[in-house]
């Protein structure tokens, strides 16, 4: 599990405090949107491309991940742009 630190100004926080109850809450929230929406579309993009070269699915939506990343279509951006700047 990754533990991600931010630093905001007191302006920043100020800001956030007039139209959040909860910084810290707000922050979890996003992230976790985040997450749900990046974890739809790549276990969609494994499903179909499971299902395109007959190979059997993983169980669990954690296993699902790990095999699309050993299969090669659950890249890092990170890795995207260093194939690119080669």
């Amino acid at each position: 599990m990754a533990t991600y630190t931010i630093t905001t100004t007191d302006a920043d926080e100020t800001c956030m405090k007039t139209d959040v109850m909860s910084v810290e809450d707000w922050i979890n929230a996003a992230v976790a949107g985040k997450v749900g929406s990046t974890k739809k579309r790549l276990l969609n993009k494994y499903m179909q491309h499971c299902s395109a070269n007959e190979i059997q699915m993983k169980v669990t939506q954690t296993e699902q991940i790990a095999h699309a990343r050993t299969l090669g279509i659950a890249e890092f951006v990170s890795e995207i742009d260093a194939s690119v700047d080669k």
